[in-house]
């Protein structure tokens, strides 16, 4: 199963990835479609970084809910930007351990950035 973490609370499995503190979000068409259509699978045919700089462009295009942060609404939209590997690989980080877009975005480049 490769480089994935092993659950051991049941109920972190069926929650998946969870931020600190998550929010709810009414997510434009634009930018699901956007989001959607460049989505990162974790393998070695895609770009980590052109990835994150899509997915930046696409989170741009949303306004965020007035009390919330950019952090966020960035860490409640990535989940839609993965599929395939990449995603199992964010479903498996441990429920609401990350506090910001920054730490979300360091452990996305550490498991999938690697220098050729």
């Amino acid at each position: 199963m490769g480089n994935y973490f092993k659950k051991t609370d049941i109920e972190e499995v069926t929650l998946g990835f969870q931020p600190v503190n998550p929010i709810t979000l009414d997510v434009k068409t634009v930018v699901m479609n956007e989001l959607k259509a460049n989505q990162f699978k974790g393998d070695n045919s895609q770009d980590p970084w052109e990835h994150l700089m899509n997915f930046k462009e696409a989170c741009a295009l949303q306004k965020r809910p007035e009390g919330t942060t950019e952090d966020q609404k960035k860490l409640l939209l990535f989940s839609f930007s993965l599929t395939k590997h990449a995603n199992d690989w964010l479903y498996c980080l441990s429920t609401k351990t990350i506090q910001t877009w920054k730490e979300l975005e360091e452990k996305f480049l550490d498991r999938f950035f690697t220098e050729d």
